[in-house]
């Protein structure tokens, strides 16, 4: 059951992201130029802004204790931070850099870049290490299954970083601002209930994950294949 929950999970958040990119690359002409934009933007926003503000704040004398003090804060400041960066960093690259490179297998490189790289390197790339330097995570007391929820909690939010990106595009494209403010909220959303579910509530995490994948393939049906498709 490990063996199998660890290579679902590499499946989900590092190989099949990786297939999905070469694919990509393949089928669309000057395709990594979408994909390395998405995953710079995504390293940017999250690695070298996001995570290290919070860190700051987490580590400041006075707020610290305050975040730890209230959970639900420390739930709306993780999902804020997170919508706002990574919602509006899309948008400003897709506003002010891409111009009318605005067709939506642009889109899907674009948000395909971003939603992999994330998933390699919240999760695929640490469960690869784990895999190959100690394959029983159970020692450090985590459930065989653990594996397989975080690979779903990946393929889930790679879905949605996916659909995110292409609504951002129509909002600009369509002259549409509602979209924007409507990916806005979603992903403050998904963060702040996740963030809730795990550390407040107490949810089991296979609960959590099946509500996030659910509507993340509806969405992605309904929305970013059937927009490629239709081009």
């Amino acid at each position: 059951m490990l063996l199998l929950s660890e290579f679902l999970c590499l499946l989900a958040s590092l190989i099949g992201p990786v297939i999905a990119v070469f694919v990509y690359c393949i089928m669309v002409p000057k395709g990594w130029k979408w994909i390395l934009f998405g995953a710079v933007c995504y390293v940017i926003t999250e690695m070298m802004i996001r995570l290290p503000l919070l860190t700051l704040l987490n580590s400041d004398a006075s707020i610290g204790p305050y975040l730890s003090a209230n959970p639900y804060l420390y739930a709306a400041l993780m999902a804020a931070t997170a919508a706002l960066l990574g919602i509006g960093s899309r948008w400003l690259v897709v506003r002010f850099i891409l111009g009318w490179d605005d067709t939506n297998k642009i889109a899907l490189g674009f948000g395909l870049g971003f939603g992999a790289i994330e998933a390699a390197l919240v999760s695929g790339i640490d469960w690869l290490l784990i895999v190959f330097s100690n394959p029983q995570p159970a020692v450090l007391g985590a459930s065989p299954l653990t594996p397989l929820w975080s690979g779903m909690e990946r393929l889930s939010i790679l879905l949605f970083q996916i659909v995110w990106t292409i609504l951002i595009f129509k909002s600009i494209r369509d002259k549409k601002p509602s979209l924007f403010w409507i990916c806005l909220t979603a992903n403050f959303l998904v963060v702040f209930g996740a963030t809730c579910a795990v550390s407040i509530w107490n949810m089991p995490v296979w609960i959590l994950e099946v509500i996030l994948l659910v509507p993340a393939l509806w969405f992605g049906y309904s929305i970013a294949y059937k927009s490629i498709k239709s081009e």
